[in-house]
């Protein structure tokens, strides 16, 4: 097994790690998969610019939800071990549901991590979410 397949599984167990901490609602799980001055565009929001501005918001979102699961699907990774390996990142689709203010809940998107090895630690540096279109 190549060094980049290595990587390739490392990034895709981090990225399970990063979709159970979300689904489970563990913060403090995500903050191990953030970088503290990470860049994250989730939806139409304006950037949220660092992990403790980013954790807020989704305390903030989470709050009103009496269940919630996500999931990732059809994952995409790649080490750019032509230019610099220590860059990677991992484009796939998910699915969110549950019960928000009584409501059910879905959403469905695409999100994009990309992200930085540094002492041989995986962290995402730059996050971005795109719902998909509310269909009418």
């Amino acid at each position: 097994m190549g060094t980049t397949q290595t990587e390739k599984e490392r990034l895709l167990s981090l990225h399970a790690r990063h979709v159970t901490a979300l689904d489970d609602g563990d913060l403090d799980e995500l903050a191990e998969v953030f970088d503290p001055n990470c860049l994250i565009f989730d939806g139409p929001s304006p950037v949220v610019r660092g992990w403790p501005a980013y954790r807020d918001r989704l305390e903030h979102r989470l709050r009103d939800f009496t269940t919630f699961g996500v999931r990732s699907f059809d994952e995409i990774t790649r080490v750019d071990e032509r230019r610099d390996d220590r860059i990677a990142w991992i484009a796939a689709r998910y699915e969110a549901k549950g019960e928000k203010n009584g409501q059910p809940y879905l959403e469905s998107g695409r999100w994009t991590g990309i992200y930085e090895k540094r002492n041989d630690r995986w962290q995402i540096v730059h996050f971005h979410v795109s719902p998909d279109p509310k269909s009418p």
